[in-house]
């Protein structure tokens, strides 16, 4: 696949899913490992969300998207997917009901 070593790390920094965007959300990310901090520059393109309906009791808010990703000076597009409760998503929370 590619050249040179694997190195692990773990996310101190990530894009959590708060709202439902259709374009222009920052999707940047920080990694850390044994090299020290780094930073990958990511924007989100375009996206189709998932919602449950209104009034659900329970539910999860899914959004699929391409997204642009800048590391090091080179430049990719790929899909990313994130999802989170809905209690958790700007404009959703109040689409909860408290039968819960």
């Amino acid at each position: 696949m590619g050249e040179g070593e694997l190195i692990p790390a773990r996310v101190v920094e990530a894009p959590w899913l708060r709202r439902l965007d259709y374009a222009g959300q920052d999707l940047s990310l920080v990694l850390e490992s044994r090299l020290g901090l780094t930073r990958i520059t990511g924007e989100l393109m375009m996206a189709a969300p998932t919602v449950p309906p209104p009034g659900a009791a329970f539910g999860v808010a899914l959004l699929q998207s391409i997204a642009r990703f800048t590391w090091d000076g080179e430049t990719t597009y790929g899909m990313t997917e994130r999802s989170s409760l809905v209690t958790f998503v700007e404009g959703l929370k109040e689409r909860r009901t408290e039968n819960i």
